[in-house]
């Protein structure tokens, strides 16, 4: 079975990244932190975080197993973060 996968960014007022699981395709998280939409995401090599990066110029690790923001990076970006 695949592992878990991440969706497209969500278009709340409260920037997102949610995550499903397949074949099923429920969602399984529901990542809130960062205040602007979030345009890009990776995950780690080792596959235990995910990486965020948005428009309110920071950028977060996350444990996406259980939710947990585990750093936010306040960059020198003076617009969106896109890589």
């Amino acid at each position: 079975a695949l592992g878990p996968l991440p969706s497209l960014p969500s278009s709340d007022p409260v920037a997102s990244t949610r995550f499903g699981s397949f074949p099923i395709g429920k969602k399984t998280h529901t990542l809130r932190g960062h205040t602007g939409c979030v345009n890009t995401c990776s995950f780690t090599h080792d596959g235990n975080g995910l990486l965020t990066g948005s428009d309110d110029t920071s950028i977060k690790l996350w444990d996406w197993r259980n939710g947990e923001e585990k750093i936010h990076v306040h960059t020198l970006h003076t617009g969106n973060v896109f890589q």
